[in-house]
């Protein structure tokens, strides 16, 4: 037994009361009970200072937490920690109360109790830049410290959370945490974002898993950083099960309803809203769109969602013979058709209104610089100018003519 401790070296310092049994001992258990009054070290000092008794003990994931002070009660056997303690880190403070047990594999151990966050550091400590300080209490249960293992149950609250660099305030968890999975619930009741959500949420390296129902009651994306209109506001119900890793290999469906979105202009209601994405056998893809308050149609073909604006841009730029296209991957087809509604215009442009039954369909293939468009709409006001029976034809294949325009009546016939 050593009361009343008191150690100090360079970067470490322990006081506190030791009681060892059967220290050296080997044929019985070791354990080792500790009233820590303030022991400050780092993980690599701490495991070189008492290799056998807390080396193998320390999760590797303490590497990141720099300095730290541990103050508090624990028993610690070969196989187990039972512990009470508070820890102040370079990357924020917490307290815990955790049963632990198979320690040997101690990344991997599994755990029981509870454990608070207070201003701490999560994007430093997971390695994430768009997270940063929380503040929180969780109730957990499983095992596993570092990402590859992780795999726990936790019921709690989140007090405050940085994420894309908006605080977010008072949130209610209860779920599976795996990885960079979540599969449960969450509750947020923050002052610009009130919803709840119900389901599955994979962020994995190799591959994403969506599937979950979302009730938006009501979040301003302005203030959330996502959009960056003074006006940005987002009320709704999302219905989402989609897989893929990418933009480019996304398959399944996100359903909206009872959406209403308000701007700076006018507020937006609508009341369905279908986005499907599915592959066929020789790898075409086709991308539904179904809403009667906005737009119904598809497209379809062999196209990088990342370079569609330069694709179409390169298409319309091709019927004049001075224009100097982007480079783009090779390969890339798309066959489109649309019915555009006057809603989604107002929403994106604002200066510009398309009557109902306005169509838009064409077909590009980059590889052969071929491009055909038509668009036809009842009516358009743009820009304070307007148009009846616009009729636009293009084909920058047809030998004798690539545009075709026919305008019924203008504005600056009825000037």
């Amino acid at each position: 037994m050593l009361m009343n401790f008191f150690l100090q070296s360079d970067n470490t310092g322990i006081r506190g009361d030791f009681n060892f049994k059967n220290l050296f001992v080997r044929k019985q258990p070791f354990v080792m009970h500790a009233d820590m009054k303030n022991v400050t070290s780092s993980y690599y000092e701490l495991r070189a200072l008492m290799p056998n008794i807390l080396g193998k003990s320390l999760p590797s994931s303490f590497q990141k937490l720099g300095q730290f002070t541990i103050r508090g009660n624990t028993v610690v056997t070969e196989n187990s920690i039972d512990a009470k303690v508070n820890l102040n880190t370079a990357i924020g403070s917490s307290y815990a109360d955790l049963a632990l047990s198979d320690i040997n594999n101690i990344d991997n151990a599994n755990y029981k109790g509870f454990v608070s966050l207070i201003d701490f550091d999560l994007g430093d400590f997971a390695e994430n830049k768009r997270l940063g300080k929380t503040t929180l209490d969780f109730n957990v249960e499983g095992k596993g410290f570092v990402q590859e293992t992780l795999n726990t149950e936790v019921i709690g609250e989140v007090y405050s959370i940085e994420f894309n660099n908006y605080e977010y305030n008072d949130l209610k968890v209860s779920g599976i945490l795996k990885e960079q999975l979540f599969d449960g619930t969450l509750l947020s009741n923050d002052e610009n974002i009130k919803f709840s959500f119900k389901g599955l949420a994979d962020f994995g390296d190799d591959w994403n898993d969506f599937n979950f129902i979302a009730s938006v009651d009501y979040a301003d994306l302005n203030k959330l950083n996502f959009i960056k209109d003074s006006i940005s506001i987002f009320k709704g119900n999302v219905n989402m099960d989609v897989t893929g890793n990418t933009l480019d290999n996304l398959v399944g469906d996100i359903k909206f309803t009872k959406t209403i979105f308000e701007n700076k202009n006018d507020t937006y209601y609508f009341e369905d809203f279908k986005v499907s994405s599915t592959f066929e056998d020789d790898g075409v893809r086709v991308i539904d769109i179904n809403s009667p308050d906005i737009i119904t149609g598809y497209m379809k073909g062999r196209f990088r969602v990342a370079e569609l604006g330069r694709l179409v841009q390169n298409s319309l730029g091709s019927i004049y013979t001075n224009y100097r296209p982007f480079n783009i991957s090779g390969g890339q087809t798309l066959a489109f058709n649309f019915k555009i509604y006057n809603k989604i215009v107002d929403v994106f442009f604002p200066e510009v209104k398309f009557d109902p039954n306005t169509f838009i369909k064409g077909n590009i293939v980059a590889d052969e610089g071929d491009f055909k468009l038509n668009f036809k709409s009842p009516s358009i006001v743009a820009f304070g100018n307007e148009a009846d029976n616009i009729d636009v034809k293009i084909d920058n294949k047809n030998p004798l003519f690539n545009t075709y325009i026919s305008v019924s009546r203008s504005f600056y016939e009825l000037l």
